[in-house]
């Protein structure tokens, strides 16, 4: 392990930003508010755990910066910069005011179907913005969409966020490769994990379709479509795509259960073929 002291307020990384307050950490970072001294003003900054500072974790980390820096998008958090503190990555970013999906779900357990398909609407445009570079996410989830205030009064807009392990798709007729990184363990959230991702096989855009369409079974219903909380169980039952119908666990249309079905369709090629498709059927089934 490097020898590099912890971060804490008061910390200069690469002589312009001055950490301000933790904000959050992951698996294998955390996330700062920071000062730029270069541009006068309050940035985020996510700095990569020291430990992985030489391990191809930082490599990816550094690449997928790279990549999700290409986004141009209302609905993306823009990154402003990246680079290397020494040897230990960082990336900063836009810094939000507002809360995460999930924050809001625990205050108020599930959405309207109105306010479900207005944030879907733009989830859809940041996934797509993202697709169409040829980056899967990998990782959506309430905790990865964010819900700031827009420039109208009671205006929401929804920010994707955290592409720390999005994978740029390969080319046609490049080896294949899987899901799984030498730390072990499977990238993602296994709540949202698609039945191929789950199994470590090769993950498409269609993985990211499947995750809207856990994400929206959890904002509606204010429930996870799984029978257990066992991290296991939910692989094996993913993998198997042994989902829960919306209909058994709250009150929603049998539409909404096609919808569902459809989305998280164990076949990936059974899924939506794209992010705005998937959206514009949401809408059509809550509110058409």
């Amino acid at each position: 392990m490097i020898n590099i002291p912890r971060w804490h307020p008061g910390q200069s990384i690469v002589s312009r930003y001055q950490l301000r307050a933790h904000l959050g950490s992951g698996a294998a970072a955390e996330v700062w508010r920071a000062f730029d001294s270069l541009l006068e003003a309050t940035v985020a900054i996510k700095l990569l755990d020291p430990q992985y500072a030489s391990s191809d974790v930082a490599q990816r980390f550094l690449r997928e910066a790279r990549a999700s820096a290409q986004l141009r998008s209302l609905h993306v958090v823009q990154i402003l910069d990246h680079g290397l503190h020494g040897m230990v990555p960082y990336i900063t970013m836009e810094l939000l005011e507002g809360e995460t999906l999930a924050a809001r779900l625990e205050r108020q357990d599930h959405l309207s179907p109105e306010t479900l398909t207005h944030l879907f609407g733009h989830i859809a445009k940041a996934v797509a913005k993202a697709h169409s570079a040829n980056i899967i996410h990998r990782d959506l989830k309430p905790s990865n969409i964010f819900i700031v205030r827009g420039d109208e009064p009671d205006e929401e807009i929804g920010k994707v966020f955290d592409f720390g392990i999005a994978k740029v798709a390969q080319a046609a007729g490049a080896a294949p490769k899987t899901s799984m990184t030498r730390l072990g363990t499977l990238l993602g959230t296994p709540y949202y994990m698609s039945p191929e991702q789950a199994r470590g096989d090769l993950v498409t855009s269609a993985t990211d379709i499947y995750a809207m369409g856990i994400v929206a079974f959890e904002a509606l219903t204010g429930k996870l479509p799984f029978t257990s909380d066992n991290v296991g169980d939910i692989l094996e039952l993913a993998s198997a795509g042994d989902l829960l119908r919306p209909s058994s666990v709250a009150d929603v249309s049998p539409d909404f259960d096609a919808w569902f079905a459809m989305a998280t369709a164990y076949e990936p090629k059974a899924r939506f073929a794209s992010a705005k498709e998937c959206a514009a059927a949401l809408k059509s089934c809550l509110l058409e």
